[in-house]
């Protein structure tokens, strides 16, 4: 913490007609986010004073990277980036939109090999819906897989039980008892973890890596899942161009994760889609998380 005390951590207001959020320059983090029609429905899961966030242990709204997930690394398991975590660094403001709708940050982050990658975030507000989009140019070839760890939440209730919770997806990828992938992908969903149906999430909390639908090639965001609230009426539809959704739920607060991403410990599986990025190319990806009223 020590060799950020020299920094301070500032929050960006974005808004348009529909929706109102906040950006911190920490970790890239979204820290406000709310429907102007229900201001009193905070939509995500955020820390009223912003020093909190040195010391949140839950990836609170933020940037994930330089690989989402877990990671077999030198023997040892890495989560979300470990020490280097891009959750963990001070971004700067590259770009504002005129509208004030729309912000990019900006990383630059050196790998193991000492090479610089410049990683950038856009957050932009598009009527009800907002879109992520992220871009890495490193400078030689390096690992990357970069998602965001916002927990939502539809309604001011404290838990989120009662939230009706549809996934699409008819693959799942194998756990070990350390939560790494096996290198199975396995087809039919268990009941538990199935909801390829809309229904309620239960009592169950959730910590598990789906296949979506898309392939290393598309550049189409498709649905990949939807998630509502009866005693808001509010509804959240996931769209991204990944392969892969984690879907995670904490047990001491309320809020649902989704991790749109490539394959976790993809180096340790071959037949895994890479994430080996460069030199001379672009890492890209895009999400949209789109409100309604129902």
């Amino acid at each position: 913490m020590s060799s950020h005390s020299a920094q301070k951590i500032h929050s960006y207001p974005i808004e348009n007609d529909f929706l109102y959020m906040e950006v911190l320059n920490y970790g890239a983090r979204i820290r406000k986010l709310y429907l102007k029609s229900k201001p009193n429905i905070p939509l995500v899961v955020g820390l009223e004073n912003t020093s909190d966030y040195l010391k949140d242990i839950w990836s609170l709204g933020a940037c994930l990277g330089p690989y989402a997930g877990r990671l077999e690394k030198n023997g040892k398991i890495e989560l979300h980036g470990g020490e280097a975590a891009f959750s963990k660094q001070f971004w700067s403001v590259e770009q504002k939109s005129s509208k004030n709708n729309a912000i990019t940050l900006k990383y630059l982050y050196r790998d193991i090999k000492n090479n610089l990658v410049s990683v950038y975030l856009r957050y932009h507000l598009e009527g009800s819906s907002l879109l992520l989009s992220y871009k890495a140019i490193p400078q030689a070839e390096c690992l990357l897989n970069l998602s965001n760890h916002t927990y939502f939440t539809l309604d001011c209730q404290q838990q989120i039980d009662h939230y009706q919770l549809q996934i699409h997806s008819e693959q799942y990828l194998k756990l070990d008892q350390n939560l790494l992938p096996t290198g199975e992908i396995c087809n039919g969903l268990p009941p538990d973890i199935d909801f390829s149906f809309k229904k309620s999430i239960g009592k169950q909390r959730l910590d598990h890596i789906y296949l979506t639908q898309n392939s290393t090639n598309s550049s189409e965001l498709t649905k990949v899942a939807s998630v509502s609230s009866q005693q808001s009426n509010i509804q959240m539809d996931v769209y991204t161009d990944q392969e892969v959704l984690v879907c995670f739920t904490p047990n001491t607060f309320a809020g649902i994760c989704f991790e749109t991403q490539g394959f976790p410990n993809a180096p340790a599986h071959p037949h895994f889609s890479q994430a080996y990025v460069g030199p001379n190319q672009e890492y890209q990806q895009q999400s949209r998380f789109s409100f309604s009223h129902f």
